[in-house]
């Protein structure tokens, strides 16, 4: 789904009463990865779906009016803007959404460095 564009979501759930929670809350710091481990841990999932977050109608045209913009000495077409992308999505639906919107070109998107994670930048 992320390879067409598509915010990927799942649902699950952790059957526990309320007085556990509240326990589980002063036993861990609720921003911990041991909070988090402890809440993930044993949940029964329920679905996965795919989200549609259409990009802007009008952002191939203002992509396209960057890069032809006039260059420093007044030539037409040579914009020194280097158009970048970043964003907290799955790496293959800020591919799919940089092609769309014209930021990088279809046969450039699998090439080294083009795409990356935040690990990686």
């Amino acid at each position: 789904m992320a390879h067409e564009g598509l915010k990927v979501i799942s649902y699950a759930f952790k059957d526990m009463s309320l007085s556990d929670f509240e326990q589980m809350k002063h036993s861990y710091n609720m921003e911990s990865k041991e909070f988090r481990a402890e809440m993930e841990h044993d949940l029964t999932y329920l679905c996965t779906f795919g989200l549609v977050d259409p990009i802007r109608e009008d952002i191939q045209l203002t992509v396209n009016a960057i890069r032809s913009a006039d260059g420093p000495s007044g030539e037409k077409g040579n914009s020194q803007v280097n158009i970048k992308m970043v964003t907290g999505d799955h790496i293959e639906t800020a591919r799919w959404v940089g092609i769309q919107s014209g930021i990088i070109e279809k046969e450039d998107a699998y090439k080294d460095g083009v795409v990356m994670t935040g690990d990686e930048f």
